[in-house]
């Protein structure tokens, strides 16, 4: 269930009448849009929904693939910060954390990343323990590039 912001000035979309349901299609729109090659249209919808609601988890997700796709060391950063404060952090949202640790081995944060996938690396999901072992394992051949 969608937790409301915790920000004094951010209200939830329920509250300004925007059903749950409006956000969900703009994400769906703007997925497909950057499967298209509009990533710049794609990522100023993801930008609304975060302005809508800066506890989005899945656009400030999909936001951060987008500037990691397009090799934006900085704007991956903010993204994955955001879907950080999003999920409640990192323990509660290791998707965010992993697309962190990828944030920052593009931006040359070869240490930072590897603590953050060493935390991770001890997580209770599986799937999230071996995606943070294989990029701890690339971490090497990542960093030198």
């Amino acid at each position: 269930m969608h937790e409301p912001s915790t920000a004094p000035h951010a209200l939830p979309p329920r509250a300004l009448g925007i059903p749950r349901e409006a956000l969900d299609a703009a994400r769906t729109l703007a997925r497909a849009l950057a499967a298209h090659g509009e990533t710049e249209r794609a990522r100023r919808m993801l930008e609304g929904c975060l302005a809508l609601d800066p506890c989005d988890l899945e656009s400030a997700l999909a936001l951060c693939d987008l500037a990691l796709d397009r090799g934006d060391a900085g704007a991956a950063l903010e993204a994955a910060r955001a879907a950080l404060s999003a999920g409640g952090g990192e323990g509660r949202a290791p998707a965010a954390a992993l697309r962190l640790a990828r944030a920052l081995l593009l931006a040359g944060r070869g240490d930072e990343a590897r603590a953050s996938l060493l935390q991770l690396s001890t997580a209770t999901a599986d799937d999230v323990r071996a995606t943070a072992a294989r990029l701890l394992a690339r971490l090497p051949r990542l960093s030198a590039r």
